[in-house]
């Protein structure tokens, strides 16, 4: 265990989900994605779902995520609003990259948003260091909804989703041509080589993204109509509830036509599916951040943070230069 003050870190435990839910519960206006995911990370084999205690008074937790052996995340760091400002989130954090540490990690990272500035500054002063991020967009519209808007700014541009295929099994292997196309993307360049999925960031590495792309949507607009044709990646949001599946364009790559025919031909299948909500986050200034605001996509903080800046940072712990903690 870990001990600040009187504050102790230790692993979580399914006595403590009522307790968690309730903080998640009272985060973001209610709109906190802890509640869904609760449980799962209680009992997950893949990470450390740590909380804190302040003179016996659960206060905070957080979660260490092995994306693979090599690569730890960080995220989910909440504490009650009662107990702010007392060094719960730095115990928490010390405790989750210790533990990151002593599993051997080579990359430790988490995303925040760009407002959240104790966050950033808490981190910064432990020694993460900015390496990317992207516009976090997404919609109050319904899927249906989206997917008509999709079709008319398609047909308006002459797309032609009836030509994008959807791609499956050897066509997505970890040397497949469309792999390759996702690891050299401008959104992988952007996000410091890592695979966005709203909040979270993914190991861009061949495996890894042909695993996320067997398990969720790829598809492959053809070149023509005017432009370089395009590609588009999205599975299922690891944050969304279980009952109502939410979906995370990972990315939408490729010249403005195609990669509209692309988001149309996706659209269409999240509607067939059942998708209850699309979410995104994309290159600033670029072509796909165009396309969906086209059909209706918003970008939180449009009005306070300048088009060319992301609205979610990515950080990394240089693990090679520093292996653990002042203390």
């Amino acid at each position: 265990m870990n001990k600040a003050a009187s504050i102790t870190v230790r692993p979580s435990t399914m006595d403590d989900l009522a307790r968690i839910v309730d903080i998640g519960s009272r985060t973001w206006d209610g709109d906190d994605y802890i509640p869904h995911v609760a449980e799962r990370w209680i009992t997950s084999t893949h990470g450390v779902f740590a909380v804190a205690e302040l003179d016996g008074v659960l206060c905070g937790f957080g979660r260490l995520a092995f994306h693979s052996p090599q690569h730890g995340w960080l995220e989910g760091l909440r504490v009650d609003a009662a107990y702010q400002r007392r060094g719960v989130a730095r115990a928490i954090g010390r405790y989750l990259m210790d533990a990151a540490f002593r599993a051997g990690v080579s990359t430790l990272r988490f995303a925040t948003a760009v407002d959240n500035k104790e966050s950033i500054a808490l981190n910064e002063s432990a020694g993460f260091v900015r390496i990317g991020g992207g516009r976090w967009l997404d919609c109050d519209l319904t899927v249906d909804e989206l997917a008509q808007r999709a079709e008319t700014l398609a047909a308006e541009l002459g797309a032609t989703p009836e030509l994008v295929t959807r791609l499956r099994g050897d066509e997505l292997g970890a040397d497949s041509p469309f792999i390759r196309q996702v690891l050299s993307s401008h959104t992988i360049a952007s996000t410091g080589g890592m695979i966005p999925s709203g909040f979270v960031f993914y190991p861009a590495e061949p495996d890894y993204a042909s695993g996320l792309a067997v398990d969720g949507y790829a598809y492959s607009a053809p070149r023509g109509q005017g432009d370089d044709g395009a590609i588009l990646l999205a599975t299922i949001w690891a944050e969304s509830p279980t009952d109502r599946p939410e979906a995370v364009i990972n990315v939408l790559e490729g010249g403005r036509r195609a990669c509209a025919a692309a988001l149309a031909a996706a659209l269409r299948d999240f509607r067939r599916d059942g998708i209850a909500d699309v979410v995104a986050t994309v290159p600033c200034e670029s072509v796909q951040l165009e396309v969906l605001k086209g059909i209706g996509y918003t970008s939180w903080l449009e009005d306070d943070c300048p088009v060319d800046n992301p609205t979610v940072i990515l950080f990394d712990y240089p693990i090679n230069t520093q292996q653990q903690l002042e203390p």
